[in-house]
């Protein structure tokens, strides 16, 4: 089946043995080691080359098997031709003549093929090394047991994993590992096998999600990742959910890793360049633009409410006394300061640029991915502090709590603020309030408690002004409860399985009794608690009016300069068939006091907020008109209206001129957080099932809020110290407003 030029004195191939002997002289040359072989034919291409040069031609394959093997026989010259298309042979010389002939190589070429050799068997050992720790590290971590004191399961190092990765070529690979892995808990619920595919929606929605990849911009990944997972890796399958156990047993995964940031490729960190540039920023500011015109309000006392954690201050608020021109009489105006980033931040610089695609700060159970590098959202444009520029609005209000819009004072300013916590403001105030009873001292600080009592004063006007306007208040005082989810890495106690501790609650103070209403199971103290005048904590209800008081002013103030603004608004819902809108609310207030009155106020009297380029009644909120504007270090949005607010202010060109549909901060506000919408509250809801995974069983109290939904078999209920609204399922069903202790289960439900 070979042509071999025959030798001298050597004899013609006359029996089938004759073709064995010369395989087995091919193979036995073959054998040698390798680094054996690569000098032989080295060595021979040398001698070849100057044989090549003498004969003025190429050098043919009897001569080459006397300076392989010494001898120039028909087994020797198989044995050569077996060696020189061996990989290291052709990189010497290139056959011709049906490999009869061959030409050595010049050096040049040899060395760059040689080294491509190199290379490719670098790439081969790495793959094999690859191979080895994937299988290793997988059968470590399962076989790990938590030791309590902090130590962490047995992972590959990610610098020496980098540096595999490199040399077998593979990040590529590993980057289509990530976008098959990325998918695989919408798999599962696709599958009907994830925590939520109980519910028929998610599971209808994750197959749609998970069609368009495998047919749209996925497509090419996701078949590279499979090719990867058999071929390269031979994992058994080639499955989403496979992808993310490899890349949790090298440990570039955690076993909770949020795949929905991998999946929308949020943003997690920033770059060097914009930390560095933050930075700069915060220590030499450009000039500013409005220092002109920046008013110095530093003399008033600014008052900035938080969480003790929050670090991004927004806003803040103060109370100056003026008397009024006409009557003489003094008169409160309310100052909103709100935190003025554009100050340091150009429209249309890499930073601005960045937070548009970021749209907004996401706060996760695992810790918060901010809009604007933390130098500036934490330092420089932080409401904390002395001398810190702001967007104020100096509001008057009259005796029942309305705003005067011609008296509204929108400006940039300059603010001195302190920072209080919610906690520490209720103290306040219920101090003040007591010892004003008693007529004694408030606090330390009696000036401070006095401008507070203003403040909550005209907060309070302004709610009881709101409610009578009809917003969700006049119905339903008592607000559902907030959740708190957070999760921190823990490889100490039993406890934390999969390294993560996990928690869920309440947030803030309890308001409104432990059951929040009463009826059916109830003592009784529920109601009474519910439909007090303070169903809000007083700090909260404070900050709440302020906030919806600077909304209202830059909607306002905006309409009225005809400057575009993405209007929010709500509408009241058309009442149900054979009903007036006033058999509604009689219906509601038949409902036990509390939060199943709050409940079904929210989900059947009103529909959800838009954003428009006019001004429409936000009934919700019981206002004319509403622009939300109170968190530009937070939210693009708010950051835009912040834009073009300054710009007016400064008699400039608008950055957003267009008043009509084509209005472009409108097109922003109906954006909003893009395609992160869903992020914060998909985070929310892993850990809460996580949680009630690891507490399955566990007796909570729950409260009655609808009845029965016949297709879902279930009943919706609140869970008040968790700060939740879950699914029931019992074959007893509460009655609205009734409490009783039920189940945990693992599925994200009650029993």
């Amino acid at each position: 089946k070979h042509v071999v030029e025959r030798a001298k004195g050597s004899e013609e191939l006359k029996a089938p043995r004759d073709v064995a002997a010369h395989a087995d002289a091919a193979e036995a040359a073959l054998a040698r080691p390798a680094e054996e072989s690569a000098e032989l034919i080295s060595t021979a291409w040398e001698f070849a080359r100057e044989l090549a040069a003498e004969q003025e031609g190429d050098v043919s394959l009897v001569d080459l098997a006397d300076l392989l093997m010494g001898e120039e026989g028909s087994l020797a010259a198989y044995a050569s031709y077996a060696l020189l298309e061996s990989p290291v042979g052709k990189a010497h010389f290139r056959a011709k003549d049906l490999c009869t002939t061959f030409t050595p190589r010049d050096p040049a070429d040899k060395d760059n093929l040689m080294a491509a050799l190199e290379a490719e068997r670098d790439k081969g050992a790495a793959l094999e090394a690859l191979r080895a720790a994937v299988a290793a590290a997988a059968e470590a971590r399962s076989n790990w047991t938590p030791s309590g004191d902090g130590e962490e399961p047995p992972a590959l190092d990610p610098a020496s994993l980098g540096r595999v990765l490199r040399m077998a070529g593979l990040e590529e690979k590993f980057t289509a590992l990530e976008r098959l892995g990325c998918f695989a808990r919408l798999a599962d619920t696709a599958a009907g096998t994830g925590s939520n595919s109980q519910n028929a929606r998610e599971v209808r929605a994750a197959k749609e999600v998970l069609e368009a990849a495998e047919a749209g911009d996925e497509r090419a990944s996701f078949a590279a990742a499979r090719s990867f997972l058999k071929e390269g890796l031979g994992w058994g399958k080639a499955t989403h959910e496979a992808a993310r156990q490899v890349l949790e047993s090298v440990g570039l995964w955690d076993k909770h890793e949020n795949l929905d940031l991998i999946r929308l490729k949020v943003p997690t960190s920033f770059s060097a360049e914009l930390v560095s540039m933050a930075e700069e920023l915060s220590k030499e500011p450009p000039p500013d633009l409005d220092e002109a015109r920046r008013r110095d309000l530093t003399a008033m006392r600014a008052f900035a409410v938080d969480d003790v954690e929050t670090k991004e201050v927004d806003d803040a608020f103060s109370v100056e006394e003026i008397v009024d021109p006409v009557s003489g009489e003094t008169r409160d105006r309310i100052w909103i300061h709100i935190a003025d980033p554009t100050r340091f931040i150009a429209l249309g610089s890499p930073l601005e640029l960045e937070a548009s695609k970021r749209r907004q700060t996401l706060y996760l159970p695992t810790g918060t991915v901010p809009m604007l590098p933390m130098a500036l959202a934490a330092g420089a444009c932080s409401l904390s502090g002395e001398n810190k520029c702001a967007l104020s609005a100096g509001c008057l209000l009259d005796a029942s709590g309305e705003l005067v819009v011609e008296d509204v004072v929108l400006c940039c300013s300059r603010v001195t603020v302190e920072r209080l916590s919610y906690d520490q403001v209720d103290d306040i105030l219920e101090a003040a309030s007591s010892n004003d009873r008693a007529g004694g001292e408030s606090d330390g600080d009696p000036e401070r408690a006095g401008l507070l009592l203003r403040l909550l004063g005209a907060a309070s006007r302004r709610l009881e002004w709101r409610k009578a306007r009809g917003s969700t208040e006049s119905l339903a005082p008592l607000q559902l409860p907030d959740q708190r989810v957070s999760a921190a890495r823990d490889w100490g106690p039993a406890s934390c399985p999969g390294g993560w501790s996990v928690a869920v609650e309440a947030r803030g103070r309890p308001v409104g009794g432990g059951d929040g209403g009463g009826g059916g199971g109830s003592s009784g103290e529920g109601e009474g608690e519910a439909t007090r005048s303070e169903e809000k904590p007083r700090a909260q209800r404070l900050v709440t009016e302020m906030m919806l008081l600077f909304g209202e002013s830059v909607a306002e103030v905006g309409y009225a300069a005809d400057v575009p603004m993405p209007y929010r608004s709500q509408e009241r819902r058309a009442p149900r068939p054979g009903l007036t809108l006033e058999d509604e609310e009689a219906e509601l207030l038949a409902l036990p006091a509390g939060y199943p009155r709050t409940w079904h106020a929210i989900t059947r009297m009103l529909h959800g907020s838009s954003v428009r380029p006019d001004p429409l009644p936000h009934d919700g909120l019981g206002l004319n008109a509403y622009v939300q504007a109170t968190s530009p270090i937070r939210r693009y949005a708010d950051l835009c209206v912040h834009y073009q607010l300054k710009a007016r202010l400064r008699g400039g060109e608008l950055p957003w001129p267009d008043s009509g549909p084509g209005n472009g901060l409108v097109k922003i506000g109906v954006e909003g957080p893009g395609p992160t919408r869903s992020v914060m509250r998909d985070a929310d809801q892993y850990w809460v099932r996580e949680h009630f995974r690891r507490t399955e069983g566990t007796q909570v109290e729950a409260l009655g809020l609808t009845d029965k939904d016949d297709r879902s078999e279930t009943q919706k209920v609140l869970l008040p110290s968790l700060g939740m609204v879950a699914d029931y399922k019992g074959s007893k069903l509460l009655a609205i407003g009734e409490t009783a202790q039920v189940s945990i289960r693992a599925f994200g439900h009650v029993e």
